[in-house]
């Protein structure tokens, strides 16, 4: 063997044993959800979300608003035959120049970030189940919206998450998201609560209505740590 290989052999013996030797830094994500209450999240508590109803245009409470009709489904939900949802159903839609608002809003939460630290992201995401083919038919209009309501600052809306979303036809429960919110867009410490607003916007006489739903409502922030070696603790080369 030449001098050349020798030292090259050398050379990546050193090496080796410096890097079996030398301290690694650890990596971990760390994720947590919001609403942190579980069954606020999967709808699994009938408690856990209010509803109201907004009506405009030319509407006549009885006569011609149209009727909303919240339900908690306790089947049926996006995780399967036993999990919950919520339901607004919609009928007797009478007349053209009528809206209809039919608004959830989640139990109220603090907001910790991740361990009260910023988080790096922060994406949000729902299971929606739709069915609006009589609106639709009738050339009619179904939209819902989603916003943070931000309590600890007397109830303004913190962010938009996204608004004029279609509600169309889904023939069961599809997800939707996730769905990009700044990570400064919430502040620790805060109070929040989740607002959906499904919004029905008849052109046409219609009789009959549909319905649409929700669950599986997360908002997740994450924030990845990287934790450097100590000293000393670098793994000893065997031998």
């Amino acid at each position: 063997m030449n001098t050349r290989h020798v030292l090259r052999n050398a050379l990546v013996g050193a090496f080796a044993v410096l890097a079996i030797s030398a301290p690694v830094a650890t990596a971990a994500t760390s994720i947590v959800h919001y609403p942190p209450r579980e069954s606020t999240r999967t709808f699994n508590n009938a408690n856990d979300w209010s509803f109201r109803a907004l009506f405009g245009g030319v509407c006549i409470p009885v006569l011609i608003c149209p009727t909303l009709t919240p339900t908690f489904e306790t089947t049926g939900g996006g995780d399967g035959p036993n999990d919950g949802w919520i339901k607004l159903s919609i009928a007797d839609i009478a007349a053209a120049a009528s809206n209809a608002r039919g608004i959830w809003e989640s139990r109220t939460f603090k907001y910790k970030g991740v361990a009260n630290e910023r988080p790096q992201k922060v994406r949000f995401s729902l299971d929606r189940n739709t069915d609006l083919t009589a609106l639709i038919a009738a050339q009619g209009r179904a939209r819902y919206d989603v916003e943070m309501v931000d309590v600890t600052k007397g109830g303004t809306i913190a962010n938009t998450i996204f608004k004029d979303r279609n509600l169309g036809v889904t023939k069961g429960f599809v997800h939707e998201g996730p769905f990009t919110v700044g990570r400064n867009v919430l502040q620790i410490g805060h109070k929040y609560y989740v607002r959906i607003v499904s919004r029905f916007d008849p052109e046409l006489q219609v009789l009959q209505g549909g319905f649409t739903g929700y669950d599986n409502v997360d908002l997740t922030a994450k924030r990845k740590t990287v934790t450097p070696p100590k000293k000393g603790q670098g793994n000893r080369h065997p031998g």
